[in-house]
């Protein structure tokens, strides 16, 4: 077994690569070039057929992909199932370590993840178990480990580090194997490594770096012959790199974009690496589309986001609610063809009304378009699964069937890659979501019981909620935008490095919180390879380092000061650093060009009737925002319903209160009593649900109201008009209408305007002292005609 080792820009892949292209031109298939992902397998395979090399794709894989190979009678158990399989053991042993915490979201991922690490190292739940003094929430997770083994070993699946044990038991006609742009490699990856080095010949690339020096010292154990290369070109840190600064995130995406399109080089040759995928990656893609940059992302999507299978299951979800209303609402407009139309705005609104409701029944009767009544059929067809009992592969194939719902859209080559990308995507969710449901049905490993789809459910969604849904993308020309940990296995002419802001790049990492440091040094000591804290730190400098290596011509590193942020260490001196500068995407071909004022003749005779007489309110808004006055009271546009729980908004108290005080006041009966009527005809109308929100909401009504009726201020006796109505002439036919709530006449023959305002003292002091209000002026103005007016 020959080692190579150096440091990045050495050779050693330029070697490995020579002599993969010996063999291809001898003829030879019985070799190997093994990497660790999937994309790189990708890319060294177009980058060889450009070189005029043909050969059998197998000839390049991935480390995975050949083991399973060796191991063909072991079913490698897949991520989303693995976390399904967690959480189930998790119920099942409950360990009282967990009680509080069990249901929280992310938590059984956590207890999986943690579980994916210490096997990967070759640690065992006894191992773990024993670490009780240093961990103390060990032998909790050791039982829930013990539980999910069991529930593999029933189901016939094993583990990535049990796949690749087999694995190293396995026999292969292959003779000569290679393997490029590792990092390191656990111990159940060095026994395969080991166990085909005793009969093959075995090339290893390693950088020479701290992170993979444990790997290293297992080889030189194993007898490998370690030649260590020497650089042959500049590590990339010095020359040809470029610094640049921006104010935000936003912009640091965009100076990106500007030098991608002012660099001439091909989109292919550029790169973008990212320590923070999660922060930038939807950002970059939105701002490349905009400047016409085409990228491929080498990041997976969740899969529940996709309309496609959102939609699949948001009607399951709907079914097994018995057509609950507001679930219903959720698949509807998530149904294609329909879910975005004015049909289903009016059937939104109409139901939100109404809710909490249940029953296509009720649907179907607001439903006023033909197309959402052909979705009620389908729905209707699917209403008797709720009932039935089927075994889980049946389920699988009923289920499976709920793709013909949704029909992904054609093809053709004058649409925009956009659009092909969003169809990809359809298609790719639609098998995506069968194969979940075929996953699902593995959790009762072959098991024919029949079952209620409730019980099928609550498996398939579980898995369909992890499975990360990718969409082919096979263009030549195209920026590739991808994590530190690909990029570190790429040779790009221009690489941009962006996000070095201390705490992103390097990352700190916090301990594991079931098997602390402590633990883990403990671990090591017996001889099992799992990394501390401090470790996965200082593997962040060696990872700049490797990625930073791969810009064959221009390295260009970047940062966003937003919040103050710091520069990473790896930013190196800002004094070379260089401004963004503004920047907008080329522009656009405009198809049209909005008119800026309404002029149609037809068009302003309707505007100045429906203006001719605004209310007090409606005058105000227009003072605050005319757009927001001619949406709302031209146009008469309405915000959806509000929900049951949310409808007794400031609003309707305040409607509620209004309404108390006028039937009140001239006979002054009990305040209570009066209240309590009129906020049991409200809710009955606004179909408010009987809640502890709600109780509050009306003690503290009553108690308000309460203590307006012991107010001594306004003393019985004086005549008043309830709810007067005014008109204030403005002049230009325009005519402001207005109601005042109590116009009293004091015994000097004076009147005074009472405006009431259920609102807090500081808020009721704070209208009266702005004097954009147009109220009180108005109120006086108007009741000045016939009324001698006090005070208002």
């Amino acid at each position: 077994m020959l080692l190579l080792t150096g440091p990045s820009g050495s050779g050693k892949s330029a070697f490995v690569l020579d002599q993969f292209r010996e063999a291809v031109r001898a003829g030879r298939a019985d070799m190997r070039l093994l990497v660790p992902t999937a994309t790189l397998v990708e890319h060294l395979r177009h980058e060889r057929a450009r070189e005029g090399l043909i050969f059998r794709p197998e000839l390049i894989q991935t480390f995975s992909k050949f083991a399973s190979s060796l191991a063909a009678d072991a079913r490698l158990v897949s991520r989303p199932l693995f976390y399904v399989i967690v959480e189930d053991a998790l119920r099942r042993v409950a360990p009282g370590e967990f009680a509080r915490v069990s249901d929280a979201p992310g938590f059984p991922a956590s207890v999986a993840q943690t579980i994916e690490m210490l096997d990967a190292a070759g640690c065992d739940a006894a191992a773990l178990a024993k670490l009780r003094s240093d961990a103390p929430l060990g032998p909790a997770l050791a039982l829930i480990w013990r539980e999910v083994a069991e529930q593999l070993r029933a189901r016939g699946l094993v583990t990535r580090a049990g796949l690749l044990r087999r694995a190293a038991l396995g026999n292969t006609s292959v003779r000569e194997i290679w393997f490029d742009g590792f990092g390191a490699f656990s111990d159940p990856e060095l026994e395969l490594v080991e166990a085909l080095a005793k009969t093959r010949d075995v090339v290893v690339t390693l950088p020479l770096d701290g992170a993979s020096r444990a790997t290293r010292e297992r080889f030189v154990r194993m007898g490998a012959d370690v030649r260590e290369r020497q650089a042959t070109k500049n590590d990339g840190l010095s020359y040809g790199v470029v610094r640049f600064v921006a104010d935000s995130v936003e912009r640091e995406v965009e100076e990106i974009a500007r030098r991608i399109l002012d660099s001439g080089r091909e989109f292919r040759e550029i790169g973008v690496a990212l320590r923070n995928p999660e922060r930038y990656a939807g950002l970059i893609e939105g701002v490349f589309e905009r400047f016409g940059i085409p990228a491929r992302f080498y990041f997976g999507g969740d899969l529940t986001k996709s309309p496609a299978a959102a939609y699949m299951i948001a009607t399951v979800d709907a079914l097994l609610s018995g057509w609950e209303h507001e679930q219903s609402l959720v698949a509807l407009r998530l149904a294609p063809r329909v879910g975005v139309s004015s049909a289903m705005d009016r059937l939104d609104f109409e139901v939100r009304k109404q809710l909490p409701g249940r029953g296509i029944a009720a649907l179907r009767n607001l439903a006023n378009k033909q197309s959402l009544t052909r979705v009620l059929d389908e729905w209707e067809r699917l209403d008797s699964w709720r009932s039935r009992k089927l075994a889980p592969a049946a389920w699988a194939d009923k289920l499976s069937s709920l793709r013909a719902l949704f029909t992904p859209g054609q093809i053709d080559d004058k649409q925009a890659w956009s659009s092909v990308l969003m169809y990809r995507s359809q298609t790719a969710a639609l098998d995506l979501f069968a194969s979940a449901l075929e996953e699902a049905s593995d959790w009762w490993n072959g098991g024919t019981e029949p079952i209620p789809l409730e019980e099928f459910w609550r498996v398939a969604k579980a898995i369909l909620r992890i499975t990360s849904l990718r969409v082919e993308d096979n263009r030549r020309n195209v920026v590739h935008v991808m994590s530190v940990y690909e990029a570190r296995q790429w040779d790009l002419k221009l690489l941009f490095l962006c996000g070095l802001a201390e705490k992103e790049f390097p990352r700190r990492h916090p301990q594991n919180s079931f098997v602390p440091d402590a633990a883990i040094r403990r671990l090591q000591q017996d001889g099992m390879r799992v990394a501390t804290s401090d470790d996965r730190n200082a593997e962040e400098e060696p990872l700049f380092r490797a990625v930073a290596a791969r810009a064959r011509e221009q390295l260009v590193l970047s940062y966003a000061r937003e919040e103050q942020n710091l520069p990473s260490m790896f930013y190196a001196s800002p004094s070379e650093e260089e401004e963004a500068t503004p920047v907008r995407p080329p522009a656009q071909a405009q198809k049209y060009r909005p008119a800026s004022a309404i002029v149609s003749a037809d068009l302003l005779p309707v505007l100045k009737e429906r203006s001719a007489k605004p209310s007090v309110t409606g005058l105000e808004a227009f003072l605050q925002c005319p757009f927001k006055f001619f949406a709302g009271r031209i146009l008469k546009l309405d915000q959806p319903p509000a929900r049951p729980e949310d409808r007794l908004d400031f609003l309707q108290q305040g409607n509620i209160v209004h309404q108390v005080l006028a039937d009140w006041y001239r006979e002054r009966p009990d305040i209570g009593e009066v209240f309590e009527a009129r906020f049991r005809e409200k809710c009955a109308e606004l179909r408010v649900p009987a809640s502890y929100q709600t109780e509050v909401l009306r003690e503290q009504m009553r108690t308000a109201l309460e203590r307006f009726e012991r107010n001594e201020l306004w003393p019985a006796g004086n005549s008043a008009e309830i709810e007067h109505k005014i008109e204030i002439e403005l002049g230009d036919g325009v005519t402001v209408r207005a109601r005042i709530d109590r116009l009293e006449t004091l015994p000097d023959g004076t009147v005074a305007i009472v405006d009431y305002k259920y609102s807090s003292a500081v808020n009721t002091k704070k209208k009266v002292e702005d004097v954009t209000l147009l109220q009180g002026p108005l109120y006086v103005s108007g009741a000045r005609k016939d009324h001698d007016v006090s005070a208002m």
